[in-house]
């Protein structure tokens, strides 16, 4: 009798410790089905999330010269570098962060004549350089112009010829007043050429704000 008692109680144990073992085996297949249903979740989020952002035709990108421009001595053809100067955003969501380096080239660059021809520049960017790789774009171009010759030539011109006027009246009477006229008026010729060339210059930190001409996709931030 007393065998059976310890039989029955060995096997009741075993139970009982069989049990726990199932209830633990149990509890770790939940946890790790758990983590695999997260990591599922994870998965099936980032393969829904956009690769690319559009951003569409007429938006602003605001840069900042990294150098300085200039009609004297830059020409059409030629690449400059500037910077990204505010965050590119499409309904309030940003595109493309500050501080991104951005390419242009000048399209048309003609310098002052010395008594005629107005100075000119006309810019626009070609390119983004981002993380996940270049990105070309067409966009609006941004001109400067010089201003007129005329008044200020006619200020040295004639002012030149009053001059010579005085001098040679003081110098002879009126034969002389004459003669220093044109003299005069010479003597301000010469000075409006060396002196009248009006260029444009750009120089480095000026902001210009350009609009793509057609709608781009960039990689995701």
């Amino acid at each position: 009798m007393r065998n059976h008692v310890l039989i029955s109680i060995s096997l009741a144990t075993l139970s009982v410790w069989s049990a726990g073992c199932a209830r633990g085996v149990s509890a770790a297949e939940k946890e790790a089905q758990a983590k695999e249903s997260e990591a599922a979740a994870i998965r099936e989020a980032e393969a829904k999330k956009p690769k690319f952002l559009s951003i569409p035709a007429g938006t602003p990108l605001t840069v900042r010269l990294n150098q300085s421009l200039s009609t004297a001595t830059n020409r059409r053809g030629e690449h400059f570098s500037a910077t990204l100067s505010e965050p590119v955003m499409v309904n309030g969501q940003m595109m493309i962060p500050v501080g991104v380096e951005v390419n242009g080239i000048i399209e048309q660059s003609f310098p002052s004549g010395r008594l005629k021809g107005r100075a000119g520049i006309t810019l626009a960017l070609q390119e983004i350089e981002l993380a996940g790789g270049d990105v070309a774009i067409d966009t609006t171009t941004r001109s400067s112009v010089s201003g007129r010759h005329r008044r200020r030539n006619w200020a040295w011109i004639g002012g030149g010829a009053a001059t010579g006027a005085s001098i040679g009246a003081m110098a002879g009477g009126g034969p002389g007043a004459a003669i220093g006229a044109g003299s005069g008026a010479t003597a301000g010729l010469v000075t409006a050429v060396f002196t009248g060339k009006k260029q444009v210059s750009l120089p480095a930190e000026t902001r210009l704000t350009f609009k793509l001409s057609r709608g781009i996709e960039v990689p995701a931030l």
